[in-house]
């Protein structure tokens, strides 16, 4: 079993190099995506979890502002079509997860025009939309 989000879509993307959903290793972009993906772990997935496991009014007070701040950072660097510039990563797909998230804890993103435009070009890929039927979070 693999754990831990940046390793497993690490893993996939190196499943099929061809698909290009990594930049090459050893790569400064390589490392790049690296950055992004932990930074997603380690900070903005980790800034939810109050709000999933029941924490207190205050904690989730908390992490709204915290998740707000992670947000206002992505948003400041989101000035191309993806996280990495013009070209698909598995960082987009892991951001595009956790931004979902926002909707589903009710949370207003209109301080976020990039994220929202990126949250719309993510959910327009073939991909994307196969995956969320199957999930039975579109319909058929």
């Amino acid at each position: 079993m693999l754990t831990e989000g940046p390793a497993i879509v690490q893993f996939i993307a190196e499943q099929k190099p061809d698909a290009q959903l990594a930049p090459e290793y050893g790569s400064l972009d390589h490392y790049r995506l690296l950055e992004w993906l932990n930074y997603l772990a380690s900070e903005v997935h980790k800034a939810f979890l109050p709000l999933f496991w029941n924490g207190t009014d205050e904690e989730k007070a908390r992490a709204k502002k915290s998740i707000a701040r992670h947000f206002d950072h992505i948003e400041s660097r989101l000035d191309t079509d993806y996280l990495m510039g013009d070209d698909f990563t598995v960082a987009d797909a892991y951001l595009f997860t956790i931004a979902g998230w926002l909707d589903a804890q009710k949370m207003d993103t209109s301080a976020w025009p990039r994220l929202r435009a990126f949250q719309q070009r993510m959910s327009e890929r073939p991909a994307v939309q196969k995956a969320l039927r199957e999930e039975g979070q579109l319909q058929k």
